[in-house]
């Protein structure tokens, strides 16, 4: 209600959602990023306020049908058994697949308890010869210490003989860069 210029009368303002100090910095973010450019990243989300996380970008040497049909060989391979996940034999699961997006998921291996799979993203991006990855892995569960499990996740899809890994189908080369992520060791990826 608000004093009208007529004594004893009011006039009734009607009410506008007020957005929380969080919501507009968010909303002022993806706005200002929006502006700039800057792509959307391929984290999945996580119903979870605190959650651990990965996101990384990685540079390969190998054109982006090559990176994407390694990674897709060790998915399925998790998934029929031909393949075997170095990192506490953990599961795969493919959930979507193009040319430029992977989506799926990892279940820790048996005997490392009963969690939630952690969700992951690897957007590709062909840059000539080269190919250029976003890959992010998000815990679904409360977690703030992964000790490099988000990272290892997407790792392993990839990783080449220079890393100790054994590829598939394409031994794969690349320069790893890492955006976020608190723990990334890659002696943790190869247990």
């Amino acid at each position: 209600l608000t004093s009208n210029s007529e004594p004893n009368r009011l006039t009734v303002v009607p009410r506008t959602k007020v957005l929380s100090m969080p919501t507009r910095l968010f909303s002022a973010a993806v706005a200002l990023l929006a502006s700039q450019g800057v792509q959307a990243s391929s984290c999945p989300g996580s119903p979870v306020a605190l959650h651990a996380r990965c996101e990384l970008t990685v540079t390969f040497q190998n054109p982006c049908s090559d990176v994407h049909d390694e990674i897709l060989a060790r998915i399925q391979g998790s998934m029929n058994g031909t393949w075997t996940d170095p990192h506490n034999g953990g599961n795969y699961t493919l959930l979507s697949d193009s040319d430029t997006l992977i989506d799926a998921q990892r279940h820790v291996g048996a005997g490392h308890g009963d969690y939630k799979p952690d969700k992951f993203g690897i957007g590709l991006t062909s840059n000539g010869d080269s190919c250029d990855v976003d890959a992010c892995s998000e815990s679904q569960i409360l977690s703030v210490e992964d000790f490099s499990t988000n990272y290892c996740n997407t790792f392993n899809l990839f990783c080449g003989t220079d890393d100790g890994c054994k590829p598939l189908e394409h031994d794969l080369s690349s320069t790893i860069t890492v955006k976020h992520c608190k723990y990334h060791d890659q002696t943790q990826c190869l247990k």
